[in-house]
């Protein structure tokens, strides 16, 4: 009510911040489509990747103490600040090097008469080079969830369910469901529809009211609400916190399931009361998923994320080997984790045929219906062709990472044979022994070699950021 009547009051310049949480996907499509034709000034702090990208003309990033502007949306964005990240990484390689090559001159020559003055000239030189910053890996983006032993399926049958809170008043009914192993499944449908009802029954924390539901026994359930991120009490420490949940597991176990979240070192022991949301966020995850579970059951996890948390997540969810029900308004995290969707809607549940694009046009009204030439509704992907392409997404990321290792290896390597061609004094042992001709052309080899890798490391990131390649 409160952003409603603040839209409506049109103000010259209208700020808004984290707009869309706590708003369903359809409310948030409404916000966005309203923001985009909105013809005053907009200045705008939101996670939501597809807002940015369909709203926003330019994007102001705040990182370290200051602000840099790109053109474009998220995405635009995102590319620009890769490459400058890229760009940094090779330059602060670039002053090592030359940073060592002037000590070791230093080193060798401080002592001599002769050589002195050119030495003190190099310590000067040393001393006015203005150090390029590291690229930091960012903690927050770590997440791995532990992988399930294997059991048969299905997981849990629904037969004509009903549940709900009051006797005799049944939320949802009919209910009609099987769900997998290796199912991944986004609920769709308004606030209020009974998304969350659901996702409470799945995680037996309501029981059903009729019909019948089946569980393997066995089966381990994770359950995550973004109420729970509210809820961790502040006194103690991660590490306190999960040592009470993980009772009589060895310290070991309990330090490496808050690695997974990236809760390392003394990032275990710190106060709780001093954690960032998106931080409370992966310490809830930590918790919800120490026993290994069979199920995720994930009631809006994105509210507390940033935008690199988020894609962090969804990769891990695409590794992870359990099943998953994903309630989202986050469209970008349910087209890439979704096999399945299952619309909540008219006091039931059943599966919706079509993509996250296809409901998107079913609640604005528009290129209704999708049919083929025959007249057929058109349905893009069934479950098989999606768990396909996830797994070749994941092969994609593989061979990206495998490929970038062989480029550093390369890089690292050419970077000994100049050592050994320009500095003989600190050549390495086994090139020592070579001479010029030698050297000059087994570094040919590695460089032909290096731009080969390099090529292949790019076409490994090209293959993953083509429309193909979405494990959706």
């Amino acid at each position: 009510v409160a952003l409603a009547s603040l839209l409506f009051s049109a103000p010259d310049v209208l700020l808004l911040d984290e707009p869309s949480n706590h708003l369903d996907l359809e409310a948030t499509l409404w916000l966005e489509n309203f923001l985009k034709a909105y013809p005053g000034t907009l200045l705008l702090i939101s996670h939501e990747r597809d807002l940015l990208n369909n709203v926003a003309d330019h994007i102001v990033h705040l990182h370290a103490g200051k602000l840099t502007l790109y053109p474009g949306g998220y995405d635009s964005f995102e590319r620009q600040r890769n490459e400058r990240l890229a760009q940094q990484a090779a330059a602060r390689a670039a002053q090592e090097v030359q940073a060592d090559r002037l000590k070791d001159y230093i080193a060798r020559n401080s002592a001599r008469a002769s050589t002195a003055k050119q030495a003190q000239s190099r310590a000067k030189m040393l001393a006015k080079m203005q150090p390029i910053a590291a690229v930091v890996e960012d903690p927050s983006l770590s997440f791995d969830f532990p992988d399930p032993e294997e059991l048969r399926p299905p997981l849990i049958t629904l037969d004509l369910a009903s549940v709900g809170y009051t006797p005799g008043k049944p939320v949802l009914q009919r209910l009609n469901l099987r769900i997998d192993p290796d199912d991944r499944i986004a609920l769709l449908g308004r606030n209020g529809n009974g998304k969350t009802t659901l996702a409470r029954l799945l995680a037996a924390q309501l029981p059903p009211m009729a019909g019948e539901m089946t569980a393997t026994g066995k089966m381990q359930v994770g359950y995550f609400t973004q109420y729970q991120v509210e809820e961790i009490a502040d006194g103690g420490t991660p590490l306190e916190l999960m040592t009470r949940a993980m009772d009589g597991k060895s310290p070991g176990a309990i330090r490496a399931q808050l690695g997974r979240f990236g809760f390392s070192g003394n990032r275990a022991t710190s106060q709780v009361g001093t954690l960032s949301g998106g931080e409370r966020a992966r310490l809830a995850l930590a918790l919800v998923t120490r026993d290994a579970p069979h199920l995720l059951v994930l009631d809006e996890p994105t509210n507390h994320l940033d935008i690199d948390a988020r894609e962090a997540l969804v990769q891990a969810l695409n590794m992870y080997k359990g099943a998953v029900i994903l309630i989202s308004h986050d469209r970008h995290m349910a087209e890439l984790v979704a096999d399945r969707l299952v619309l909540v809607d008219g006091g039931t549940a059943k599966p919706f045929d079509g993509s996250i694009e296809d409901y998107i046009d079913f609640i604005l009204g528009r290129n209704q219906p999708k049919t083929d030439a025959a007249g057929a509704p058109v349905v893009k992907q069934d479950k098989k062709a999606r768990a396909a392409a996830r797994d070749a997404y994941k092969a994609l990321q593989k061979a990206q990472a495998e490929a970038e290792k062989h480029v550093s290896k390369l890089q690292a390597e050419i970077a000994r044979y100049d050592r050994a061609m320009f500095e003989p004094a600190s050549a390495a042992p086994d090139l020592a022994k070579l001479n010029m001709s030698d050297l000059s052309q087994r570094r040919g080899k590695l460089a032909k070699e290096l731009e080969e890798a390099e090529a292949a490391w790019l076409a490994a990131g090209e293959a993953l950021e083509t429309p193909d390649s979405d494990a959706s």
